[in-house]
């Protein structure tokens, strides 16, 4: 990774201390949001298995990325962090909800990165008042967390 890179990534707030939730802007031009970006030797402890070995992940070459932002569609860190904290919710997934200003909430179920949501119609990262940890198991309107990248770096 760049320095370039590395003084972005330093102000990307982390939920879990280990991944960095990005919207990557690439060599030519091109964006992706839910970009996870993590160090390639604490991922591997965490993860056991590299992203490329893994038919169940996607992965994007550092090298292609010419700069990275917080992606704008995260989960909030604070919010993000309590359910990091929770730990898992059963084996190799996370379950929660997520409380809104105006009163909703939406149910969530994840493997073990809980930072990227598809958020309900009005509602986005600005409304988000709070989560609630292991909760949401039964609820018929739970959805399943999107698709996303990992982006390992050295």
């Amino acid at each position: 990774m760049n320095d370039d890179l590395r003084k972005q990534l330093s102000t990307i707030p982390t939920g879990d201390g280990l991944i960095f939730p990005c919207l990557a802007t690439f060599e030519d031009a091109s964006e992706q949001d839910r970009v996870f970006l993590a160090h390639s030797e604490e991922w591997i402890k965490r993860w056991g298995v590299w992203p490329e070995d893994d038919k169940g992940k996607q992965s994007v070459d550092v090298r292609a990325i010419a700069s990275i932002r917080e992606s704008p569609t995260r989960l909030p860190a604070k919010f993000a962090a309590e359910i990091y904290k929770a730990g898992e919710s059963g084996m190799g997934y996370c379950l929660f909800k997520v409380m809104f200003a105006d009163g909703s909430e939406q149910a969530y179920s994840s493997g073990n990165a809980v930072d990227f949501i598809d958020y309900p119609m009005g509602q986005s990262p600005s409304t988000v008042i709070g989560v609630v940890p292991h909760a949401g198991r039964t609820d018929t309107t739970r959805r399943h967390a999107p698709d996303y990248t990992w982006c390992l770096f050295k």
